[in-house]
Formats: C-alpha cells, structure tokens, sequence
C-alpha cells in the first residue's frame, strides 16, 4: 500500500526531527532543544532531495522498520507490521490488485483481498471454515420465489397470503382436529372442531358463544328417529291435539274387473301408500273411499275387500304382508244393470301401535240400482281388531270377486280418495 505526503506534511515531519538524529543535516535554525530544520546537504541539489533524506531519518522516529515511505522515492507503509488506523484529511487512498465492482474479504492468510464482479442479486454468504461466496439466494418452488434484479432481490410467493387476501388451495390438511367432526370459529376466530358427533347429532348455533353438538328434539306430536347419516322425523300427534293430515288420491281411473271369477286388486300402487310412522301411534286415524262404476246380471254376486300391504300391487295382488281391513258379503244386486254406481268407505283408528300394532276398522258398501230406485247396501263390520305394523309401509288396496265368470259381470274403480291424520 503507497500513501501520497504532500509536502507541506513532510516539512512538518521534518522539523520534528530530535537534534540528535544521525543525518545528514545543514542546520538552518534551532527551534528547540533538541528540533531544528535542515537544508540540503552537500550533493543535494534540491528540495525535494533533501525532503527524501530526511524522510529516511524520519523512519527512524517510528517502531520498525520502512514504516514511511513517501511518494517521491521513499519506502512507502508496511502494513504486516503497522499498528493502529491510518488517518487521511485530504486526497484519496488507492488499493492495487483488487476486481473492479466486487467486495472485500479476509483471505486465507488474513489479507484483503476481493471477489470476482458482482452480478445482479449476489450476496456475500459466509461458508464456515472457508472463505465467504458469492452467491444469490436460492428460493423453493410453491413456497417462495426469487427475483433478482439490478442492485435489488425481490422474495414472493405463489399468492397473495395477507390478512386480507383470499388464497386458493386444491386441498388444506390441518393438524389438531378431531376426525368425522364438524368445524367451526372459534375464540379469536380460530378454526376448531367439536367431538365426533354421534348419530342424529347436528351443528346448532346458540347466540353469542360456540355453536354446539345435540339432536334434534322431538315435541309434542312429533317422532325423531336418529340413525346413522339420517334423521327421521314422524307425525306422533294424539287424538284432540294438532294433527298432521295428508291425503292420497288417484289420477286416473283403474282397469275393470270382468269376466272372472278371481279375486282381483287395482293397481292403486304408490297413490295409496302409507309411509312408515305415519299411523305409528295410538289415536292415530286414517279414511278411505272408493267409488266406481259396475254392471252385471241379475243372477251373480260381488265381494269387496279393503287391505293394507306392506309392498305395492305387483300382479294383480297385494305384496308382502297382506292384512284384511274390511269386508263386504256376497252382494247380489238383484236386478242386470250396467254403468250403475258403487261406493265403499272405511275408516280405521289405531288402538295401539308398533310391529303388532292394533287397528279397529268399520265401513259399508253401497251399490246402485236403475234408475236410483234403490239401493243394495252391505255393512263391513269387525267385531275386533286386527293387527298391522305401524312401524313400516303400508300400502292401501281393494279387491273385487264376482261368484261367476260372465262379460256382463263388470266393476271399474275410478276414484280413490283417502286421509291419513
């Protein structure tokens, strides 16, 4: 390393040379004790001669040797031996043998000594045990991204992630939740899970606090039925309180029975049906009307039948368990008739209910004659109940069955209207 002394600096040095320095020295005046200024010695054509032999002397006031070493012809400044800082108040220090554009580093040995030019976004990372890199930071893909750029690095990520962004994820796996639980907020806003809930169990808010797990609650007249992935509510109402009535009809009229003596069901099917629970209690009541149009000879009789069924008429039949409501006898409408009008009626109420619930049933079957002038009527009576299974479908049907088997033996079904309470 060169330092440059201007000359007025190097005079001052000079005149703080102790007399008793070996130099070669014309004494020019004696300002103290033991300093005075010298002119150029014998040979010494100029000042600047004489400023470079007194600098050697100069050397001398220092520890060490060839510490000064001026510009013009000195030694210049040992820096592997020199102690403490170098002051400048003026000019510039140079450093030689150092890579325009790169930074400083402390190399093997301790000297300074520089690194190749940086190029956009290199930082000097430190490598334990070893000289420091230049290197750009590395970023990971989905995570953080790295954008370097002139005298700047840009870190990012794959989407806005503030408080007040809105990210999309294909998929959100967090830890700390109970399994087959609901989520929710919760204090502060943090999601957060309730128990496993088991089943019937719903997420059901309650004001100002938590929303919490619980079932549903049946009140009066209502039937809950908690299962697995399901909820089954039911009418359950007593006789006198707020009843739930629905009704079942038809809409279209029915093929007629004719020329057999078999016993034949309409195909009254899902019109006609009674869902499970419906009659699953006691009080509970249900009406059913049918009426049509027959004909037949003055010689036959007909059969009436009212059932439930625990499936729907397949083949010309009830399905399933059959059970027999009502029943009329062997009607015989004394007089050939034809396109004349019937009607059957039957109401039934539940005494008691479940799968060998008991209903009463009690209804009649009038048929009409030309003209009006008469009725042939036939009460359907029971003396008992009978036993139905409330707790399931139960699909309404009717049945005909003539005593023979003639084309003028006729009976259609064209309108069935009934009311389950």
């Amino acid at each position: 390393m060169k330092t440059r002394l201007s000359l007025a600096l190097l005079l001052i040095l000079v005149s703080l040379i102790p007399a008793s320095a070996a130099v070669v020295c014309t004494p020019l005046g004696t300002l103290t004790a033991t300093l005075q200024l010298c002119k150029p010695a014998a040979g010494e054509t100029s000042w600047d001669a004489a400023i470079n032999n007194n600098a050697t002397t100069i050397d001398g006031l220092f520890t060490g040797a060839s510490l000064l070493k001026p510009l013009n012809g000195g030694l210049g400044l040992n820096t592997s031996t020199s102690t403490g800082v170098p002051s400048v108040n003026a000019g510039a220090w140079s450093v030689n043998a150092v890579t325009q554009n790169g930074t400083f580093v402390g190399g093997a040995t301790g000297a300074i000594t520089s690194t190749a030019a940086m190029t956009n976004g290199q930082l000097l990372i430190g490598s334990t045990g070893v000289a420091p890199v230049l290197a750009t930071l590395t970023g990971t893909t989905n995570q953080v991204s790295v954008a370097n750029a002139a005298g700047s690095v840009t870190l990012s990520t794959p989407q806005n992630i503030h408080t007040a962004a809105t990210p999309t994820f294909s998929s959100l796996a967090l830890t700390g939740l109970t399994a087959n639980s609901f989520l929710f907020s919760g204090t502060a806003g943090l999601l957060t899970t309730t128990t496993a809930p088991t089943n019937g169990q719903l997420l059901i808010g309650s004001t100002g606090a938590a929303p919490v797990l619980a079932a549903l609650t049946a009140g009066a007249g209502v039937t809950i039925t908690n299962a697995a992935g399901s909820i089954t509510i039911a009418d359950n109402t007593t006789p006198g309180g707020a009843q739930s009535v629905f009704s079942l009809n038809n809409s279209a009229a029915y093929a007629a029975v004719t020329n057999t003596l078999t016993e034949t069901a309409w195909n009254v099917g899902t019109e006609g049906k009674i869902p499970a629970g419906a009659i699953n209690a006691a009080g509970h009541r249900f009406e059913m009307v049918f009426r049509g149009i027959y004909g037949s000879t003055n010689t036959d009789t007909i059969t009436l039948r009212v059932k439930l069924c625990t499936q729907a008429w397949a083949a010309g039949a009830c399905g399933g368990t059959t059970t027999v409501l009502a029943i009329t006898g062997a009607i015989f409408p004394a007089a050939a008739v034809t396109n004349q009008g019937w009607q059957t009626k039957v109401d039934c109420n539940v005494f008691t209910s479940g799968v060998s619930g008991t209903v009463d049933c009690q209804g009649f079957t009038f048929l009409s004659l030309t003209g009006l002038t008469a009725l042939q009527a036939d009460d359907m009576v029971n003396t008992s109940t009978v036993t139905v299974n409330t707790t399931v479908d139960q699909y309404i049907s009717t049945t005909a069955q003539w005593s023979a088997a003639s084309a003028s033996d006729t009976i259609t079904l064209r309108n069935a209207g009934h009311k389950v309470y």
